[in-house]
């Protein structure tokens, strides 16, 4: 998808969301979630992914964390799982990456894939990174133990209690799989369960020119009307690329 296919895309998406957002504020997608912090630790001799940011990591980093279910649906019933993860991006900037559950296959890393809990679960970037040799995926493999509850106030219990552990991974669109880090993330419990910061992977993208025009075309116009004039923590945002 290039050019005008993915500003009217774009254009499109943006739409859903003002409507959703009538009904549902502040945020239209994702409402409820889990403030999570902790500790990213690269692995060592680990596959470059061509993207310089990522492979330039060499020492364990705090980063901030926020599980949700997409469509707000009841504990119950199978969602959307959504992982923002915000990464030291170096110089005082962070980097925002944003998740949802897929599978892991060629296709499936592409499709989204609604499920009840975060235990097991494999989610993705599902739109890609420009690396030094082409379009490169951020996927998140979450362990299958402990088993974690479906419910945002059960999980934030169970995770101020034990952490949950996960491998960031990358590949080509059809590539293998490498593991390039893993993460601990915990809730605290003295603190509110869900966090007003608001995670943007158009004006958190990584540094220098790690994303390609079409990407932004369509994200540009929803994660717009999502924020709703409510800015972006994060020290690397400084304007929106395509506003």
């Amino acid at each position: 998808m290039t050019g005008t296919p993915a500003r009217i895309g774009g254009n499109v998406l943006a739409g859903l969301i003002s409507a959703v957002r009538l009904v549902r504020r502040p945020r239209p997608l994702h409402p409820h979630g889990v403030a999570l912090t902790g500790r990213l630790s690269p692995v060592a001799g680990r596959a470059a992914s061509g993207l310089a940011w990522l492979d330039g990591l060499d020492a364990p980093l705090d980063v901030d964390a926020r599980f949700s279910r997409g469509g707000g649906l009841p504990a119950a019933l199978p969602d959307v799982l959504g992982l923002a993860l915000r990464i030291p991006g170096g110089e005082g900037s962070t980097v925002d990456v944003l998740l949802a559950s897929t599978g892991l296959s060629p296709a499936g890393r592409l499709l989204l894939a609604p499920r009840r809990a975060l235990s097991g679960a494999r989610l993705t970037t599902l739109m890609p990174y420009r690396g030094s040799a082409g379009p490169v995926l951020l996927g998140v493999l979450v362990d299958q133990d402990p088993p974690l509850p479906a419910g945002t106030d059960d999980l934030g219990r169970a995770l101020a209690d034990r952490p949950v552990r996960l491998r960031l991974v990358h590949a080509a669109p059809r590539g293998l799989w490498h593991v390039a880090a893993r993460i601990e993330l915990t809730h605290d419990a003295a603190g509110p369960l869900d966090t007003a910061t608001r995670a943007d992977p158009v004006l958190a993208a990584p540094p220098g020119d790690t994303t390609y025009p079409w990407t932004r075309r369509l994200r540009s116009p929803g994660y717009r009307v999502a924020r709703a004039g409510r800015p972006v923590a994060s020290r690397h945002a400084a304007h929106d690329p395509d506003a």
